[in-house]
């Protein structure tokens, strides 16, 4: 893939970082801010990649700038942050450039051409996207997931567990797409921060679509709970079973005399016993009866 490249005015200067384009220029002069003797040295270190130096350098320079706080020198911090890989303190530092920019230059709030914006806002999408998850983990969960519908079988649990990861990345994505949208519309010609947005939409419509097919975790946990409950007897139901189990059981000879119902025994039967041991069946009788009658109380 042919590799698109920014080039800032008195120097050509063009990083890739993943798939987007980063505008390193930190000798670009804002024109509201003449850059000073120390933060041309903080300049030289970062142009030898001496990062730790250059900040020294920066932050030596917006200590001695008691007039107002440096529009340029923050976007140049913001630079050597992104260069560290530090990308949320990036942001913040172009978030600020950003703000005092306008501050001090509120004819600027229009929209207007203005490159100084256009760079910091595309520096800043930069800055977003790298706190989310790279493309090439995208691409992975994707080929997972288009392996477990083919398989028709369940999601890999590493889809799930990513699950917050993709929608962090998701929040990410959008939030760097509004910042290269920022930055078209204060340089509309600036082929870079197309190639960037456009970037920015396919990395997001790929999070969506994996998105769509995995269910949140804790909605999974509910759906396990729920079927669990399903799959439990009831215990009201289980008890009814138990005793009908029972009385079925002594109606067909069972040991469990003393749970007879008299209403249930043949008055001919009772008749028969009677005759054949009447004291004893009489104990008998007496002695259902009262058993029932507890065993209702019980219930009761």
């Amino acid at each position: 893939m042919e590799i698109k490249k920014f080039i800032p005015i008195g120097l050509i200067a063009a990083v890739v970082i993943g798939l987007i384009i980063f505008n390193l220029n930190n000798k670009e002069n804002f024109s509201f801010n003449q850059v000073d003797d120390i933060n041309k040295e903080g300049n030289q270190f970062f142009d030898k990649k001496q990062y730790q130096n250059a900040l020294e350098r920066y932050y030596a320079a917006i200590a001695k700038d008691t007039t107002a706080p440096s529009a340029s020198i923050n976007y140049n911090i913001g630079n050597t942050h992104f260069n560290r890989e530090k990308y949320s303190e990036a942001q913040k530092l172009y978030t600020k450039a950003a703000e005092l920019y306008l501050k001090q230059n509120p004819e600027k709030n229009e929209m207007v051409d203005d490159d100084t914006l256009a760079n910091i806002y595309n520096n800043k999408g930069n800055a977003i996207i790298k706190q989310a998850m790279p493309m090439d983990s995208v691409i992975m969960y994707q080929e997972m997931m288009e392996a477990a519908t083919q398989q028709g079988g369940s999601l890999p649990q590493e889809l799930t567990a990513a699950y917050n990861s993709l929608n962090n990345s998701l929040a990410k994505a959008d939030e760097s797409i509004e910042s290269y949208k920022n930055a078209l519309r204060r340089n509309a010609r600036n082929d870079s921060t197309r190639y960037n947005l456009a970037w920015a939409q396919d990395y997001e419509k790929r999070l969506k679509d994996l998105l769509q097919n995995i269910t949140p975790p804790e909605n999974q946990q509910n759906q396990q709970n729920q079927q669990n409950q399903q799959n439990q007897p009831n215990k009201e139901d289980q008890e009814d079973k138990e005793n009908e189990k029972k009385e079925k059981t002594d109606e067909t000879g069972g040991q469990k005399e003393d749970n007879v119902d008299l209403s249930d025994i043949n008055a001919e039967q009772i008749l028969k016993a009677m005759e054949k041991d009447e004291e004893n069946t009489l104990k008998k009788i007496r002695r259902n009866k009262n058993q029932e009658k507890r065993r209702i109380e019980k219930n009761w």
